[in-house]
């Protein structure tokens, strides 16, 4: 799916310093196995693409790829990704009103958190599996979004419950072993980029 970045006009949308024809390669450089890269374009998509929490349309436009990323298990930091749509599906559901129009650092106009909102409802179910996820990391970062993005309460608190009895049956076979090195779960939001700091809602996008 990557690969069908280029079919989307990234040009006529904008971000907070401008055009978002850099977008794309921040998504690329996302899935490189190189670590300085992946570092560069996560904090490069938080600071322009999702600053201050702000959502706008080439963020509705990133979500396929950060999805398709994220189920990707060549992706070399998936956890990271998870909590990155986390992130942007947080401040649209957190911040959308129904039928408001949002205006752009150049003056677009968009409905992005309404939009956005939508799509990530729409894409709940994807949390249940990042949630049961076999990486720990992935697994943290999934928690808020069982709340946030499914409808179906019920499903929400027992996808969330079937997590915590299979993370407290992992810590109860290794409690008391030997430290392997492994780091435990993220903090949920939480990935050292920059994602998971308190928002303050604003009106503009």
């Amino acid at each position: 799916m990557i690969n069908d970045l280029e079919s989307i006009d990234w040009a006529s949308m904008g971000h907070a310093y401008g055009q978002a024809d850099d977008v794309p390669q921040w998504l690329n450089d996302m899935a490189s196995p190189d670590a300085e890269l992946q570092e560069r374009a996560f904090s490069s998509f938080y600071s322009a693409a999702h600053h201050q929490g702000d959502v706008y349309p080439c963020m509705m436009a990133s979500l396929p790829f950060l999805f398709a990323m994220a189920d990707d298990p060549c992706t070399p930091d998936r956890a990271s990704v998870v909590a990155l749509i986390a992130s942007i599906g947080r401040e649209a559901v957190e911040r959308e009103d129904p039928g408001s129009i949002c205006i752009g650092p150049d003056g677009e106009e968009s409905t992005a958190y309404e939009d956005t909102a939508a799509l990530m409802r729409g894409r709940g179910q994807a949390f249940v599996g990042y949630a049961r996820d076999a990486d720990s990391r992935v697994r943290g970062t999934a928690i808020e979004g069982l709340g946030l993005f499914l409808d179906d309460a019920e499903r929400a608190v027992a996808a969330l419950g079937a997590r915590l009895d299979s993370e407290g049956r992992d810590h109860g076979a290794t409690a008391g072993g030997p430290d392997d090195g492994r780091p435990g779960a993220a903090t949920p939001g939480g990935t050292g980029t920059g994602e998971g700091m308190v928002r303050h809602p604003r009106r503009r996008c």
